[in-house]
Order: C-alpha cells, then sequence, then structure tokens
C-alpha cells in the first residue's frame, strides 16, 4: 500500500514539476524501453542516454520500475522472437537486427542474445508510443485538468475540509506555487553538457565500488560458500581475490572427510589463478 501511494505521489510531483512535457515522454520512454527489455550491460545504452539527453530521470526510473515486472514478463516472447531473427529471419529487418546486434560495441554489451534483440524490436515501438502518450497526457493535464480543477467550487470547498486536504497532501504532495520557467542558453536545452564529464566519472566510481565490493564480499564468505556447498565445514588460511587483477588465490584449504571430520579427505597449501 504504501509503494502504491508513493508512486501515485511520484507521478503528480513530475506532473507538478516545472520540467516541460517533452522532457517527461522522453525520460518516460526511455524508461519503458529499459523496463521491457531484459538486465543486461546493454542498459548502460539507455541509462547513458537518459542522463545525456536533458530528461526527466526521475521519470526514466519511475517507470522502469512500474514496468519492470512486465518487462520479466515478456522474456519468453522475446527469447523466441529473437531466435527467429537472429538465427532463422530473413528479409530487410531481420537483417538489420543482426547486423545492429552483431555490431561490435553493441555486441559487447549483449545485444546479440536472443532476449536481448528480441526485446528491443518488441520494446522499442512500445516505448515510443508510451513516450508520446505521456507527453499528451502531461500537456493536456497542465493546460486544461490543473487549472480547471483548481477554479472548480466543489474543489475550493473541499480544501476547506481538514481531512481533504490531509488526503490531497498524501496522494498528489504540496501544491507548489507557479513560477515562470528558468531561461536557458539554448543549444545547452537539449543535452546536458556537463553529463559529458561526468558519466565517465560515474561509471569508473561504479566499477570501482563494484569491484571492492566484490573482493570484500568473495573473500569474507569464501569458506562458508564452500562448506555449504559441499556439506562439509571447510577452513581457508587466506584468501586473496583482486576484481581488477584478475586474480584468485588461497592457501591452506582445508577438507574434511565427511565421515570422519577429524581427518582431511583434501588438503591444498596453495593455489594460484588469473581469472583474465
Amino acid at each position: 500500500m504504501l509503494t502504491l501511494i508513493k508512486l501515485i505521489r511520484n507521478l503528480f510531483k513530475q506532473l507538478k514539476s516545472d520540467l516541460t512535457p517533452t522532457q517527461l515522454a522522453i525520460g518516460a520512454a526511455l524508461g519503458a524501453l529499459a523496463a521491457l527489455t531484459p538486465f543486461g550491460l546493454h542498459l548502460l545504452v539507455i541509462f547513458t542516454a537518459a542522463l545525456l539527453v536533458n530528461c526527466s530521470m526521475a521519470a526514466c526510473l519511475l517507470v522502469f520500475g512500474a514496468l519492470k515486472p512486465v518487462g520479466l514478463a515478456l522474456g519468453g516472447t522475446s527469447f523466441k522472437l529473437g531466435v527467429s531473427l537472429l538465427d532463422n529471419g530473413d528479409g530487410a529487418f531481420a537483417s538489420l537486427v543482426r547486423a545492429i546486434s552483431g555490431a561490435p560495441v553493441l555486441a559487447y554489451l549483449g545485444f546479440d542474445r536472443y532476449v536481448v534483440a528480441g526485446g528491443y524490436v518488441i520494446a522499442l515501438p512500445i516505448a515510443i508510443v508510451f513516450g508520446l502518450v505521456v507527453g499528451l497526457i502531461v500537456s493536456a493535464y497542465r493546460r486544461k485538468l490543473a487549472p480547471m480543477m483548481a477554479d472548480a467550487a466543489w474543489y475550493e470547498k473541499a480544501m476547506k475540509n481538514f481531512l481533504f486536504r490531509f488526503f490531497h497532501w498524501v496522494i498528489a504532495g504540496k501544491d507548489k506555487e507557479p513560477v515562470e520557467p528558468k531561461k536557458r542558453f539554448i543549444l545547452l536545452r537539449p543535452f546536458r553538457a556537463y553529463m559529458v564529464a561526468f558519466i565517465p566519472l560515474l561509471y569508473v566510481g561504479l566499477t570501482v565500488g563494484g569491484g571492492l565490493y566484490a573482493q570484500a564480499t568473495i573473500n569474507g564468505i569464501a569458506a562458508q560458500g564452500v562448506s555449504k556447498a559441499l556439506g562439509v565445514q571447510c577452513t581457508f588460511g587466506k584468501v586473496e581475490y583482486s576484481f581488477f587483477g584478475q586474480r584468485l588465490a588461497f592457501q591452506n584449504f582445508q577438507l574434511p572427510d565427511p565421515s570422519n571430520t577429524k581427518e582431511d579427505m583434501l588438503r591444498v597449501g596453495g593455489f594460484e589463478a588469473d581469472l583474465g
């Protein structure tokens, strides 16, 4: 219930923001595109575009979270469509999909996977239509519905009631005072120029943070995970995992005999592997 209220409140917050309908529409379209496609590195392309383009990032994330269950449900259909296009498809459209999916950078990001290729074929037209609909709804709400409600006698009367005002605040939040939109340099309006420098720093930070977290996690749960998998308590003298160097090493690994835990079934003095 609280999640639903928060979702509705965030929707009203976007409706009452000073962002243009176009900014909200583009953000919603990118969020829908990310939501209706499977998880993977390919999402970096969508979210990079959302950060770079001067759209509503909040609308993008809001739609992404709301529609992701639908995208997960479409996984089977996306996979079948991807197989038919990448392996069995004939014609110009299938050739275009194969060419895009097999492009060097895009293939590395997972676009050559059946479920991803099929997912984009399904999601792209839906996302475009969804964005257009969102833009039209926001524009109509601001031009017609919001002023009409503000001037309605029943609304003014209802706002004098404490319970209605409280319900209105819970669902729609506090009404903002109308302000004149800030004037911006027209050449910078379509894009966030500062993101050109910020996006690489963001991804480097995420990579470093993820690497450090992976190192700490693997070093901390190695013995516990192996023990659970083998069904017997084993020990490591020392475990070292380097995410950045792609190196895994351990010392003094002891695996007891399940039938006689006082004796070791396997003992390894040291091991090192290059994962690169």
